[in-house]
This record gives C-alpha cells, structure tokens and sequence, in this order.
C-alpha cells in the first residue's frame, strides 16, 4: 500500500486518464502522468481543476481517494473507493455488531498509543517526555478519567518553545499548518479502512452521527504527533532565517 499523495493547489489543472495512468495537465501542457496504484490520495485545494468519471472510477478501481477543498483550503469532501476488499460485507457486519466493551479496549489502545507518540515527540522536539510516559498506564477502558485530555494539555504547552499555541485559535498560522497535515493524515487512514475491508463510519469513539469518518478520526489519533513535529521543525527552521 502506497503512501504517496497529489496535491493539486498551486496552479489550475486537468485531470484526465490515460491507459491507466493518471495524467494532470497544466497551462496546456501535461505535467505528469502518474500509474494510479502509486496513488494513496489525490488532493484538489485549487479552485479551477477540472477531470473526468474516468479519474473517479480509476482511483476508486485502484484504491485511491479523492479529496476536495473550501476556499480555506480544508477538506470538503473525501470520494473513497467502499468495494476495494474482497470479504468486506462480512467484516461491515462484524463492525456493526462490535459490543461497547470491546469499542472501549479498543479505544484504551488507541490514546494509549497517542500518549506514547506525544511522550516520543516531546523528547525529540524538548529531549524530556515531560511526564506524559507515567500517565500511559493510568488510561483504562473507555478512557473515563480523559488522560487523553491531560496528556494533551500538557504536550502543546511543551511543544512549541514558546508555549502559545491555542489549538482553537484560527489566527495562528500553525494551526493551519497542523489542519492541513491532519486532513491528509485522515484522508490517508479513511483510504486504509476502505483498503482493509472496513467501513469508516463505524466508529469506536467519535460517534457524531453527521461524521461518515469516525473511525478514521479514531485511528489517526496515535499518529498526529507526525504531523506536529514536521510543522513543529518547519517554523523552527522559517523562524532561523529571519
């Protein structure tokens, strides 16, 4: 399974196919032509790209999927291949019958394995977990005394060397940063899901019912910390040039 991902926002394009291939052409002349297997996501950010059912069908036949942008650059839509494995009504049936205690062990797995990422990040970024290893075992089933939410508070305080950062702030150019590297990252875990023959919207903790992606949002949690170090690193160095 690829991890490769076509983001299109910089410049208006065509998208069309051609013997299997994926072919974007820009200011009349094509600028790649991409097998549409090496494609774990196709991003559209720019307002004036325009293709044809052939890039639908290909990408959805190749396991691939699409993703449109708002003017803000945020996710609008996620078009996903739901026929891309071979037993997936029967595991559809398995997630719709999977019993709340089990949701709850499954979901103690997941923050603990997010707490255990946010630990190894702020020792990369800080050189010190900052005490997010102890609160590990303290996360039991289900997560009702919301480590989740401690461990959380006290990773962005450390984070940035400044200790500025307000998640809810739409201001900060960090956040923007972090946004868009978390819609790739569930753009990429909601392809994964599908590839495995699961269905995203069966979720095990975000249970909002206008949400088609819980599931996806409850998988990426443990790998957030990627993306935060990579802007982490990138202001770090934009800041070292001025």
């Amino acid at each position: 399974m690829t991890d490769r991902v076509l983001d299109i926002s910089e410049q208006p394009a065509r998208l069309s196919i051609r013997n299997g291939l994926l072919v974007v052409e820009s200011g009349g002349e094509e600028r790649a032509a991409i097998p549409c297997e090496e494609l774990a996501a196709v991003v559209i950010g720019h307002r004036q790209v325009s293709l044809t059912q052939a890039v639908l069908s290909e990408l959805a036949k190749a396991g691939a999927l699409l993703v449109t942008c708002d003017e803000k650059f945020q996710p609008a839509s996620m078009v996903l291949p739901l026929d891309a494995h071979h037993a997936q009504a029967e595991r559809f049936r398995r997630q719709a019958d999977l019993g709340e205690a089990k949701k709850k062990r499954l979901w103690q797995s997941v923050v603990r394995a997010k707490v255990r990422a946010q630990a190894g990040a702020l020792e990369r970024a800080t050189g010190s977990d900052e005490g997010l290893r102890a609160l590990i075992a303290r996360v039991r089933s289900g997560d009702p005394d919301n480590v989740e939410a401690r461990a959380a508070r006290r990773y962005w305080s450390r984070l940035f060397e400044d200790g500025t950062l307000r998640r809810r702030d739409d201001e900060d150019t960090r956040n923007h940063l972090l946004n868009y590297g978390y819609a790739v990252l569930r753009s990429v875990t909601a392809r994964s899901i599908c590839g495995a023959g699961l269905h995203p919207s069966f979720s095990l903790f975000h249970s909002n019912a206008a949400n088609p992606f819980g599931l996806a949002d409850d998988l990426m949690e443990p790998f957030r910390p990627l993306v935060d170090l990579i802007v982490m690193r990138k202001r770090s160095r934009c800041s070292a040039l001025r």
